[in-house]
């Protein structure tokens, strides 16, 4: 009868064999339900060794690092010229082994309740941690684009960062999972959709903790400290912009981009003053010719009666 599991071990038998042959004769019945069994299970087997060969081309093999313990890592330099390295961390991301990694590199963090984000770095870099399953999670109900939204508003450099884990492979599907269709329902769709809605959104993606450790560091050279009560501040009533309604307008006005609409903001008063501008002057403050005149067209052209 053809059995699998007595065929591997008839082969396994012939390789422990030198120069002799083992003939092996199956009988069956041609197009029986049992020959069917037998051919999916040859089917089964042989798709195993398929995706065994593909995660194996995709997986990393971690290299054992040496972590230096605390006080011995040159992280910006030692003795007295050594800058404190401070992160404002979100109290429940100490549920997490992160905290406890930064903390052995040296890092000093001051665990408040944020609204916004889950590590500050700097003034300007904010970072929204996520598991994979946090990711899929956040996605299915929507929270990650409002936490994507409230990151943009008060950083000039929000971050998502992708934390993998060390026992599962890096990535994020499979190369079976990938169709050729577009799915709404498909991680990397709601990947694009995030990206095209929040182009300055920055993803940063990590292996596991010590390596988001490695990152943090990377991220916050040259970079100042946090202040604390500013970043416990974002999110809160008091925090919201004077006109925010103005802001999300002047962001869809051709010509403005998610690297000028700071300074446009800086420099007028309200929209009023900025539609008095001449063509000249707004290729001035915008920094480009044409989305100075495709603002200023805009502006100027007569509306349809």
């Amino acid at each position: 009868d053809p059995n699998q599991q007595f065929i591997r071990l008839v082969e396994r038998y012939q390789a422990s064999l030198q120069g002799r042959r083992v003939t092996l004769h199956l009988l069956t019945f041609g197009g029986s339900s049992e020959e069917q069994r037998y051919l999916s299970s040859i089917k089964r087997e042989k798709d195993a060794f398929k995706k065994l060969i593909v995660e194996k081309s995709t997986m990393l093999v971690p290299l054992p690092i040496i972590h230096a313990p605390f006080g011995q890592d040159d992280i910006e330099g030692e003795g007295e010229g050594r800058i404190e390295q401070r992160i404002v961390v979100d109290v429940r991301e100490f549920r997490s082994s992160l905290p406890s990694f930064l903390h052995e590199r040296g890092t000093c963090l001051d665990a408040v309740t944020l609204t916004v984000g889950d590590f500050i770095l700097s003034p300007n870099i904010c970072v929204e941690r996520k598991s994979i399953s946090d990711l899929f999670g956040s996605f299915n109900s929507g929270r990650l684009f409002n936490q994507a939204d409230a990151m943009s508003r008060y950083y000039h450099t929000p971050s998502l960062l992708i934390e993998f884990s060390a026992e599962k492979p890096f990535l994020l599907q499979t190369a079976n999972d990938i169709r050729d269709s577009i799915e709404l329902n498909n991680i990397c769709t709601k990947m694009c959709l995030l990206i095209m809605a929040f182009p300055q959104l920055r993803i940063v993606w990590s292996r596991d903790a010590r390596s988001t450790v490695d990152l943090f560091l990377t991220l916050k050279t040259g970079q100042p400290n946090p202040g604390l009560d500013t970043a416990m501040l974002c999110g809160g009533e008091s925090a919201e912009p004077a006109n925010q309604s103005a802001e999300d307008l002047l962001q869809r006005l051709p010509g403005i981009t998610v690297h000028n609409y700071r300074r446009v903001v800086e420099s007028v008063a309200c929209l009023h003053d900025l539609f008095q501008k001449t063509e000249v002057e707004l290729a001035d403050l915008l920094g480009n010719p044409v989305e100075g005149r495709a603002l200023f067209k805009f502006i100027n052209q007569l509306a349809p009666v």
